[in-house]
């Protein structure tokens, strides 16, 4: 017999309230919420879901990243940013935010996946959005001073993943490393952040965290309100998939 998400998710709360354990709805605490990752689920669909995630018991949704990106077919193209305009191939700015109240309304957080450590790793383009770019030129937001020049490896790409440095200032995949540490860069990604806050998100998954200094990420959230959650993306790993 095949069961439905749903259903599924509704035999387990079930479980939980057996065994005397606290269900979600019973705590406030992160720690004992349940949350669902819908990635590359449009934002239409999304909202379509949350109708029943909410029955479900589920506290949060992450949504894959919803700014402009490069264009293409593969899935990693939306972990290519090329402007914080929230219009990528999974909708436009009014469906995310129709998602966002939809979800709401049925009792569904939406947290956003966070594309901040880089941009492209393209030498040009377009981005679904319209946006033309270079890899170290985004228009009025970002220009060559605002991306770390790596001089620890020939190719500027990290070598030593032992290496603290080229972690943090190397590109990662040929992707456009962003300066985190400058004060106009983090404004340029807290304004980001903040657009997002302000259109009722609460929770967001930091992409390629650990490439992001520890000291820049903390000074990012201290900006933002302190409810906002976070998830931070750290593999393991020697590479990055």
């Amino acid at each position: 017999m095949r069961f439905t998400f749903k259903q599924l998710t509704a035999a387990v709360i079930s479980v939980l309230a057996l065994t005397g354990c606290a269900s979600n709805a019973q705590s406030d605490r992160f720690e004992d919420q349940v949350g669902v990752q819908l990635f590359l689920w449009n934002f239409n669909s999304v909202a379509q879901e949350c109708e029943h995630l909410g029955v479900a018991g589920i506290d949060w949704a992450l949504v894959s990243p919803p700014q402009e990106h490069i264009q293409g077919e593969h899935w990693w193209v939306g972990y290519q940013a090329v402007s914080y305009q929230l219009e990528s191939q999974l909708g436009t700015q009014s469906e995310f935010e129709a998602m966002v109240k939809t979800c709401g309304d049925n009792g569904v957080e939406i947290y956003v996946d966070a594309v901040i450590n880089h941009m492209t790793g393209s030498s040009e383009g377009v981005g679904t959005a319209g946006t033309e770019y270079a890899k170290y030129e985004y228009g009025d937001l970002y220009t060559r001073d605002d991306f770390h020049a790596c001089t620890e490896t020939l190719d500027s790409q990290i070598a030593d993943w032992a290496n603290l440095t080229q972690v943090q200032e190397c590109e990662l995949l040929n992707l456009a490393d962003l300066r985190t540490e400058d004060e106009g860069v983090r404004a340029k990604i807290v304004g980001y952040l903040q657009s997002l806050v302000d259109l009722g998100v609460t929770g967001f998954r930091i992409d390629a965290a650990k490439h992001i200094a520890v000291a820049d990420m903390e000074a990012i959230k201290a900006k933002l309100p302190a409810e906002i959650k976070y998830i931070q993306e750290v593999d393991s790993r020697h590479s990055r998939c």
